[in-house]
C-alpha cells in the first residue's frame, strides 16, 4: 500500500511540474514584442521646439497583448555619445504620441502586427543647452506577468544660439 502511494505521489509530482514548465514556456511565447526606433535613430538633438524619435513596436508572439509605454531616467547608468561625464545629465520631458500625434500610455497589438507611433522630446523651461540626457523606453505587458522590453534614447540639448 505504501508503494502504491509513493507511486501515486510521485507521478502527480511529475505531472504538476510538467504541468507548469509547460504554462511557463508557453506564457513566455505569448509576449515577444520588439521595439525599434527608426533608422536606429536612438540619439537625437533637442532643440527649443523639442524633437521627435518615431518608434515602432511589431508583436511577434503568439497572442494579442496590450503594452503599458513608461519612461524610465538612466542619466547615472548609460554613457554619453561624446564620452564627457554623465554627472551634468539634464532631465527631459517625454510624451507618447500616436502617429496623428494623439497622446497614449498604452498599445494594443494583434499576432503580427506592427504599430508606429512617436516619442515627443522637450526641455522644462531652465533646462540647461549643450547637455545630453538619457532615458529608457519601457513597453510591459499587461497580460504576462513581469514582461517588459525597453530602448535607450540618448538626446542632447542645443543651444540655439550656437546653429
Amino acid at each position: 500500500m505504501k508503494k502504491i502511494t509513493l507511486t501515486i505521489l510521485t507521478n502527480s509530482i511529475l505531472f504538476l511540474a510538467l504541468f507548469f514548465s509547460i504554462e511557463i514556456s508557453a506564457q513566455s511565447s505569448d509576449c515577444d514584442i520588439e521595439i525599434t526606433a527608426y533608422r536606429n535613430t536612438t540619439i537625437k538633438d533637442v532643440s527649443s521646439k523639442g524633437s521627435y524619435y518615431k518608434m515602432t513596436m511589431v508583436n511577434k508572439g503568439s497572442s494579442e497583448g496590450v503594452y503599458v509605454l513608461t519612461s524610465k531616467d538612466v542619466n547615472n547608468t548609460c554613457s554619453n555619445v561624446d564620452s564627457t561625464s554623465t554627472e551634468n545629465n539634464v532631465f527631459l520631458n517625454y510624451r507618447f504620441l500616436d502617429k496623428d500625434k494623439n497622446p497614449i500610455d498604452k498599445i494594443s497589438l494583434s499576432i503580427g502586427e506592427s504599430i508606429d507611433f512617436l516619442i515627443y522630446v522637450t526641455a522644462p523651461t531652465g533646462t540647461s543647452m549643450n547637455k545630453w540626457s538619457c532615458v529608457q523606453i519601457i513597453a510591459s505587458s499587461e497580460n504576462c506577468e513581469n514582461y517588459s522590453k525597453s530602448i535607450i534614447l540618448k538626446s542632447f540639448i542645443i543651444d540655439p544660439s550656437e546653429g
